[in-house]
């Protein structure tokens, strides 16, 4: 676990950011610990993705539906949102995929970085690897102080599909905030998937430590309201996208 640096120092590693590994070699061993852990994450997160009968109701709207389950692999709560969105389903990869966009459509986030570029997994098919920065969201964080993230993903995209999976690390080109508490995704799961040629159905799994003393109904609470604003702000972003292709086309 790092220690807290000021934001000075902080920024020093932000300016670094945007770094590429273009082989194996180049990559830290604080790095390829990271894209161990997330490999270890994977066949989860692909499980939870594809399973449909160990999920609770927890709301639904119109196009978007919300879950919960116990998870006893991570031994802790998950959460699970899907949304219908009128969009292709490369179009939405490439909206998820953008990160410095992703706050500007997206309320619950403040900021969303790339910090490292990592080569790809040679176990996944059409894959890829990297470890990002995400910060909430002033707006999202009234009732549980504001939080940022540093997670290594992993990515496959097949014919009609793209899933990728992600798990908190500790890298040196991360460090700790002064000012944030510095939560961990126990893994982070998302499936884009086709529907017809103009849809596709976007399912995000997740389960946060958000650290801290923090009761369970109070998370519980957030984490649906969270995911909501998350989806329907993705439908609304996907329904201007679908517009602006349309008007041009």
């Amino acid at each position: 676990m790092q220690k807290k640096v000021s934001q000075s120092d902080f920024d020093n590693r932000v300016a670094q950011w945007g770094q590429k590994r273009a082989t194996d070699a180049d990559v830290t061993p604080e790095e390829k610990e990271a894209l161990k852990q997330a490999n270890e994450m994977w066949s989860l997160g692909v499980e939870l993705l594809q399973n449909t009968s160990m999920w609770k109701h927890e709301k639904d709207l119109d196009k978007i539906h919300l879950f919960s389950a116990h998870c006893p692999t991570l031994k802790s709560k998950i959460f699970k949102v899907s949304v219908e969105v009128n969009l292709d389903w490369k179009s939405v990869l490439v909206i998820l995929m953008n990160n410095k966009d992703n706050p500007k459509w997206n309320d619950t986030l403040e900021r969303v970085d790339l910090i490292v570029d990592l080569p790809k997994p040679a176990h996944l098919k059409n894959s890829s690897a990297w470890i990002s920065y995400m910060r909430i969201s002033a707006a999202a964080s009234k009732i549980i102080s504001q939080r940022d993230f540093c997670t290594c993903f992993q990515m496959e995209v097949t014919d009609d599909s793209a899933v990728y999976v992600g798990r908190h690390c500790d890298i040196p080109l991360c460090p700790h905030a002064h000012k944030l508490v510095r939560a961990e995704q126990k893994i982070l799961a998302v499936q884009i998937k086709k529907l017809t040629d103009k849809s596709c159905m976007v399912t995000q799994v997740t389960s946060i430590a958000f650290k801290g003393a923090i009761m369970q109904p109070i998370i519980d609470s957030q984490m649906v309201k969270s995911l909501t604003s998350y989806a329907q702000c993705l439908i609304n972003h996907a329904e201007k996208i679908g517009a602006e292709k349309k008007s041009h086309s």
